[in-house]
């Protein structure tokens, strides 16, 4: 895989002042919330370059936590992540939607971290009609699914008495891993599946770009998602039309993300 953007950290962090996307929503991924943009330092390191939190984004549409919200906010979508990818994504679109009735004039940024980010995508090829001036960002997203998820269904497939012993013994995150097993069957790529059927669509025209979890030594992908299915380039219907930015760290939020996301902007 051709890597045509390598950022670190020094080169990020010199990215000041607000970026020229107005609406930034940040998606989260599975057995998460909208909080861990929050708890991550995310959207401390926006604020501190002049971003304003905007609130929740919900499936009643935007909560905002003060007036005159539009320009150079951070909206955190609040989704039922254990849920199948085309239910977030609707769920998603209608809380985008109703942002863009808002402000129909203000360009759209849909960041998605992990699963979130294959939601955030599916958004964008349900939305009839499209969104216009929109760009989406994701984070070590498995955009062509994950050996993990199907790990994770073989966990939830045990024999008895065996799994008698996991419901017994496995606590809430056995218990997610099983209510969450259609969404898993998607990340586990299944022929058929909505995420194979999602890749082949036709995508709108949008500004993509794929960061992607690497190492200094040149590997790319990280313990949950491979390199490879990282890569918005990979979708059979986006090829060529994404932007790789590759990133050292682990498959969680950290601040620096921020840091990425400022650095997108501002050169877009």
């Amino acid at each position: 895989m051709k890597l045509r953007y390598l950022v670190c950290a020094l080169l990020i962090s010199s990215a000041a002042g607000p970026a020229a996307a107005d609406l930034l929503i940040l998606v989260h991924g599975y057995q998460s919330d909208a909080g861990t943009w929050v708890r991550s330092g995310v959207v401390n390191t926006l604020e501190q370059t002049g971003w304003t939190p905007g609130g929740l984004l919900t499936p009643s549409g935007p909560l905002p936590t003060a007036a005159g919200m539009g320009n150079n906010t951070v909206w955190l979508a609040q989704l039922p992540s254990e849920a199948p990818l085309s239910v977030q994504a609707g769920i998603l679109l209608t809380g985008v939607q109703s942002l863009h009735r808002k402000w129909p004039d203000q360009p759209i940024v849909l960041v998605g971290h992990s699963a979130g980010g294959v939601v955030a995508r599916m958004a964008l090829v349900l939305a009839r009609p499209a969104l216009p001036d929109t760009m989406l960002i994701t984070i070590a997203s498995p955009h062509l699914g994950t050996i993990r998820a199907a790990q994770a269904l073989e966990a939830t497939r045990l024999p008895f008495p065996v799994s008698w012993m996991a419901d017994v013994l496995g606590g809430l995150h056995y218990q997610s891993l099983k209510r969450s097993w259609p969404l898993l069957t998607e990340l586990a790529m299944a022929p058929g599946s909505a995420l194979d059927w999602l890749n082949h669509q036709p995508h709108p025209q949008a500004h993509y770009v794929s960061i992607i979890r690497g190492t200094s030594t040149g590997r790319v992908g990280d313990a949950l998602v491979q390199g490879y299915s990282q890569d918005l380039n990979q979708v059979p219907s986006l090829r060529g039309r994404a932007r790789i930015v590759v990133v050292p760290g682990a498959h969680d939020l950290a601040p620096m993300d921020g840091s990425v996301l400022l650095g997108i902007l501002a050169s877009s």
